[in-house]
């Protein structure tokens, strides 16, 4: 099975980001996937979600392999991938140096409230599965990795995302969360049946928290996804790359100086 990268690699292809990245932001779609901009800053909260998910993997794989790994192993796993982050990043948004050590406290906390109430009855079936699906009425194929697959205690096949929040998610949030849809429907082209889809949340609080979130997608809910798929690359196809100036992730996006050069480079009358 070929990994996230290789597929990545392989062609043209859309994905969940980069969907949601022209959904959320027409501009910032097109400096991040066209232009292939290098993003001036890279946010402390993509590197710490970065470096769970990858102590996750490893803890995980070691499960697959029949072995529980001590929480002295998982710790120094997570420093060493911490800090070969650090050494690779550029102009990472850390104000200083206790910022990052702080941050680095905190996720290992996160990591140490998983896995001490992680759920050893469920049999894990895979871990970081990489897929590659065609959706109907979109050009380019969709890219994506399941962090987990595991049948739980009703021998149910779900497939488990892991995501770190700063705070709990607003209820309901899990039902309408795109990932979700475009998941399941990619596992149901893989193996012929049906799943369901479940969202692992650690909250980065004074004190960190689990929310297990299960959800499931019927027909319907695929076919909206295709026509959403469907609508996003006739706009990246045909060039309409529009700004969202009222965005959540206005405030930290790693595009801010070519996002306002863009808004400065034509000259409007007044």
């Amino acid at each position: 099975m070929k990994t996230l990268l290789e597929l990545r690699n392989q062609g043209p292809h859309h994905s969940h980001s980069s969907m949601s990245c022209f959904l959320n932001c027409g501009l910032k779609y097109y400096l991040k996937y066209v232009q292939k901009l290098q993003a001036e800053m890279q946010s402390a909260n993509l590197l710490t979600g970065s470096v769970y998910h990858k102590t996750m993997d490893f803890f995980i794989g070691q499960l697959m392999d029949g072995r529980k790994v001590s929480e002295q192993e998982l710790k120094e796993y997570f420093e060493r991938e911490w800090s070969n982050n650090i050494a690779i990043s550029k102009n990472l948004s850390f104000e200083n140096e206790d910022e990052q050590n702080s941050m680095r406290e905190k996720t290992m906390e996160m990591l140490k409230t998983y896995i001490e109430q992680f759920d050893y009855g469920q049999k894990i079936i895979s871990h970081s599965e990489s897929f590659i699906v065609k959706v109907e009425g979109v050009e380019l194929p969709l890219v994506g990795e399941f962090d987990m697959v595991v049948l739980d205690k009703n021998k149910k096949t779900v497939i488990v995302d892991f995501k770190t929040a700063s705070r709990s998610w607003p209820a309901g949030k899990e039902n309408s969360e795109p990932q979700a849809t475009l998941y399941l429907y990619a596992f149901k082209q893989m193996y012929g049946r049906s799943a369901d889809f479940r969202f692992d949340v650690v909250t980065k609080g004074k004190q960190s928290k689990i929310l297990v979130l299960p959800t499931s997608r019927k027909s319907e809910d695929f076919s909206r996804m295709a026509r959403i798929y469907q609508q996003v690359e006739r706009g990246i196809q045909a060039g309409v790359f529009i700004p969202n100036d009222t965005s959540f992730f206005c405030s930290n996006c790693e595009y801010a100086k070519a996002c306002n050069e863009w808004g400065r480079c034509q000259q409007v009358a007044s």
